[in-house]
């Protein structure tokens, strides 16, 4: 299949430095830049505050994604959501990923494509590379209407993306056992989240001494068991606080925390803010 040629956009100055525009409904500050070298904190888990459409240009990896992992291969096409656990292991050089990053509250439907990888079409390509060629330009000029391109150009991608995700068979599986201990400790943890378990009971269920289980995760993924499951955890509270009408105990007892305080305390310690001031923010 032919693919059109993606221009390398320029580089930006910082996170924030997308292109902004005045009205709401569509994204907004969006961001076009490639990663070509890998990152010293590939292998880490982290989250990040946007969505994020990433094309797979050259050079494969393992992407992780919540519970599941996806071989990204040239030709690949993902949409991230804002605070969604994931990392990038087996990277392979030369590499270049395509990234567009973009604030948006989208409509509900957007979120049947978490976790859904799909090989792009030419058409899906060429409106990527028209968005690069328009960001280099946006270095030049920062129009509004390039601003408002960029936006609806992004919307357009997902939209897409989200038509074709209604037919199964455009969607590449999730593909098992490359991490095996990894698949065990989320398979058990997103398994387990409503109720209270610490590392010992979960150590027990998996097999494993829980000084091996605690090290061998550390060493492997450059993070702790325990701030792992708690991040999780707070990950998901923030999606029930923005995204649903439950009160803050109920999501407390939905993600197993013995109680509304030690669940507010956590939250707190986490994010700066109350569960109740988080809510007030993500929905103004």
């Amino acid at each position: 299949m032919e693919y059109p040629e993606i221009p390398v956009p320029r580089r930006y100055r910082s996170i924030s430095s997308g292109v902004r525009r005045s009205s709401s409904g569509l994204p907004d500050n969006v961001l076009v830049y490639d990663r070509h070298k890998i990152n010293p904190r590939a292998g880490f888990f982290h989250q990040n505050d946007a969505f994020f459409v990433i094309y797979c240009v050259r050079g494969s990896g393992t992407v992780c994604l919540d519970e599941d992992f996806f071989d990204f291969r040239p030709g690949n096409i993902l949409l991230m959501f804002p605070w969604q656990m994931h990392c990038y292991l087996d990277l392979e050089l030369p590499r270049r990923w395509l990234y567009v990053r973009a604030e948006w509250d989208p409509p509900e439907t957007v979120y049947r494509l978490r976790n859904q990888l799909m090989t792009a079409r030419p058409e899906e390509v060429e409106l990527l590379a028209r968005m690069a060629r328009i960001w280099n330009e946006c270095e030049e000029s920062a129009a509004a209407w390039k601003a408002d391109y960029l936006s609806g150009m992004t919307a357009t991608l997902v939209c897409g993306l989200l038509d074709r995700c209604r037919n199964a068979e455009t969607v590449l599986r999730p593909v098992p056992g490359k991490h095996r201990l990894l698949e065990k400790i989320n398979g058990y943890i997103y398994q387990n989240l409503g109720r209270p378990f610490n590392i010992q009971q979960m150590a027990a269920e998996l097999g494993y001494s829980p000084n091996y289980l605690g090290a061998a995760f550390k060493g492997k993924y450059f993070i702790t068991l325990e701030e792992y499951i708690k991040t999780l955890r707070i990950d998901r509270a923030k999606n029930r606080l923005s995204g649903t009408t439950l009160s803050v105990g109920e999501i407390a007892a939905e993600l197993g925390f013995s109680s509304l305080y030690s669940f507010s305390n956590c939250f707190r310690r986490t994010t700066g803010r109350s569960p109740t001031e988080y809510r007030s923010a993500s929905r103004k």
